[in-house]
């Protein structure tokens, strides 16, 4: 049976601080034709959500709104139409609408086009971080193989999405060089096998940087953090290279020098994973997501370091805001 009522986290006002949630009660939603009504098992905290939190991610909604982009459950109603009632009964990964509720409640109504159904080998828990994490390290490193690249840089290393790409692309053969801001991930990094990891805080970094990169011809690096190290980057890869640009973690705008640009032509790309995946097909998206399920056991396995329920919903924001590495932090509706 479903309740005609749910819990839901919700989110008053955006702010650069710690946010204030209220669990509210809300009312079963009607279905459309191809919506399905998902029973949600659990979702990860991104840094995606972070920034949505703060009112400066991508999408903005109206407030007051349920927050949470990505999730798995069971789709236990559909509102009609071949796709929305194939997935009745199903599990299944999800991401919430740009208009919608997210997916931090015990229930939401989402198009069915935005589920991907879930291997039975796969977990509620790995497939509710199917989609943002590997999605991005799987498209990220076919986009540096498709600029020519035998080696990239990447930074933010230690997180979950760092160790997905390094582990995706030295899969697909390329060399990496990680940077992290201390010694103990670089530690944590090296007991798994990483080679070239360098410590963004040290005083020799950037001629550490330089020297590695030429070393191994290092042409693309992807850039979670922004700031300064973007121009970093690229001043100390070979001329022609690539910077992509995937996220914002340093909170400031993106410094690059000119000379990078004009005498080492350089290039700053943007990527944000939801046009990306706005330029595939749903049968596209459907294959990506089956390759993609037979790697979460490995190159694209995540940990989970802690596990919330809704009512303790600024605690699990609060522990992933101080450890953004080290596993996943799951509310669990």
């Amino acid at each position: 049976m479903i309740p005609d009522t749910y819990r839901a986290l919700q989110l008053a006002e955006y702010t650069e601080d710690l946010p204030r949630f209220q669990v509210v009660e809300k009312q079963r939603p009607k279905l459309e034709k191809g919506e399905v009504l998902i029973k949600v098992a659990a979702s990860p905290i991104n840094p995606s959500d972070l920034s949505f939190l703060k009112g400066q991610y991508g999408i903005k909604k109206k407030l007051p709104c349920i927050p949470g982009f990505e999730g798995s459950g069971t789709v236990v109603a559909s509102g009609g139409g071949f796709y929305a009632n194939y997935l009745k009964g199903k599990n299944v990964a999800c991401t919430s609408s740009p208009t919608g509720d997210g997916t931090w409640a015990q229930y939401m109504k989402i198009p069915a086009q935005l589920c991907l159904p879930l291997k039975k080998s796969i977990s509620l828990e790995q497939g509710s971080m199917t989609i943002v994490n590997p999605l991005t390290a799987w498209s990220l490193v076919e986009i540096a193989k498709d600029l020519g690249a035998k080696a990239i840089i990447q930074n933010a290393a230690a997180g979950a999405l760092g160790q997905m790409i390094h582990r995706l692309a030295a899969k697909e053969g390329l060399q990496v060089i990680d940077i992290v801001r201390r010694e103990d991930q670089k530690q944590t990094l090296e007991n798994q096998g990483f080679e070239n990891v360098i410590i963004s805080e040290n005083a020799k970094f950037e001629r550490e940087l330089r020297v590695r990169a030429g070393k191994i011809n290092a042409t693309v690096a992807l850039d979670a953090v922004g700031g300064e190290i973007t121009g970093t980057m690229a001043a100390c890869m070979p001329n022609g290279s690539h910077v992509i640009v995937y996220g914002g973690l340093a909170g400031a705008a993106c410094s690059v020098h000119p000379g990078s640009l004009i005498f080492q032509g350089q290039t700053v790309h943007g990527y944000w994973l939801s046009s990306y995946l706005a330029k595939k097909g749903a049968l596209s998206l459907i294959r990506l997501s089956g390759k993609i399920q037979k790697l979460m056991h490995s190159e694209l396995k995540s940990e989970v370091r802690q596990r919330y329920s809704l009512e303790q919903g600024e605690h699990a924001i609060k522990d992933y805001t101080q450890t953004m590495s080290g596993g996943k932090i799951l509310i669990t509706p």
